[in-house]
């Protein structure tokens, strides 16, 4: 799975956006009208950026992890209100805002993930901090605590006004807080 993500993309320009709906989405949810299945919810595309183009990994009928909780926690718009809308067939009544910010998220995981990893490891409990938020992702309550319970344990999602304060802030959490023995990759929005 993932192990961080960042938002804005800088890379993600006007031209590539072109690119992306118009070879990608368009065809997509014109076909699937064309044969009696429109469209409605959420649409997560997996691409890879390579020297002839975007290519598509995969289709999602689902949020992204951890893609999400950067996304979601720069949206202004009432989350509940767009996604009714779409339930129902309508159209959102009005498009996303995003605050001006910048979020990134990294993924603290179970010693050995992605292989054989160990479950039951103590979370520390931490004091919070300004623009950080912690999202718990493979982890379950038992007498005395929280513990891991899966690969992915944590999700560490900071703010900042540009892409290395957030880095500075989530990567300082992180280190302020004694994860240990938790792993990461160092290079998330780097």
């Amino acid at each position: 799975g993932g192990m961080g993500a960042i938002t804005p993309l800088g890379e993600y320009t006007d031209k590539l956006e072109e690119e992306v709906m118009g070879r990608i989405f368009q065809p997509l949810l014109k076909q699937m009208q064309s044969i009696g299945a429109p469209f409605y919810g959420l649409l997560y595309a997996g691409l890879m950026m390579t020297e002839t183009g975007v290519k598509v990994i995969e289709f999602n009928v689902r949020f992204g992890d951890p893609e999400t909780q950067p996304l979601l926690s720069r949206l202004k718009n009432d989350l509940f209100t767009e996604l009714y809308a779409v339930a129902n067939g309508e159209i959102a009544p009005e498009p996303l805002q995003f605050a001006d910010d910048h979020a990134l998220c990294v993924v603290l995981t179970a010693p050995g993930y992605p292989g054989a990893y160990e479950k039951g490891l103590p979370i520390p409990a931490v004091d919070s901090m300004d623009g950080v938020k912690l999202f718990h992702a493979g982890t379950k309550t038992e007498e005395g605590g929280v513990v891991s319970a899966g690969g992915r344990v944590l999700n560490v999602v900071a703010h900042g006004a540009s892409r290395e304060e957030a880095r500075q802030r989530a990567y300082g959490f992180i280190t302020r807080s004694s994860f240990t023995p938790f792993s990461m990759r160092t290079d998330i929005g780097a």
